[in-house]
């Protein structure tokens, strides 16, 4: 074993353990502080038959630290939720994403044609 294996090894350890925690903090710590925000800021009040959001006077918000900004970046739920998201906005065009995903196959079949070339020739 030489020295870059368990350096490696070390790394790939600590990510796995940041993506536990920051998956962890964003479902029990996060999430739940921003439903009870959304709960509390989106309440309806009937008021002669018209609907009116009321938010809650005194209701302060936790400050996001900085320390949980980065376990966030971390979370397996919130970046498959954003990977996975199919939602365009109105301003991009469609065709710019078939594009990419054109390419992103032919970067993909072009690797695999290199590795078995070079799989073949040995």
């Amino acid at each position: 074993m030489n020295g870059a294996t368990p350096f490696i090894c070390i790394i790939l350890v600590l990510s796995i353990f940041m993506v536990i925690i920051g998956t962890i903090y964003d479902i029990f710590i996060h999430q739940k502080c921003t439903n009870k925000e959304d709960e509390t800021n989106n309440k309806i009040n009937t008021k002669n038959g018209t609907i009116q959001e009321m938010e809650m006077e005194g209701v302060s918000s936790l400050p996001e630290s900085k320390l949980g900004m980065i376990l966030i970046c971390f979370s397996a739920y919130t970046n498959t939720k954003v990977i996975f998201n199919t939602k365009l906005h109105p301003d991009t065009l469609p065709i710019i994403h078939g594009l990419r995903f054109l390419n992103m196959c032919w970067v993909i079949v072009a690797h695999c044609v290199i590795y078995i070339i070079d799989y073949l020739g040995k």
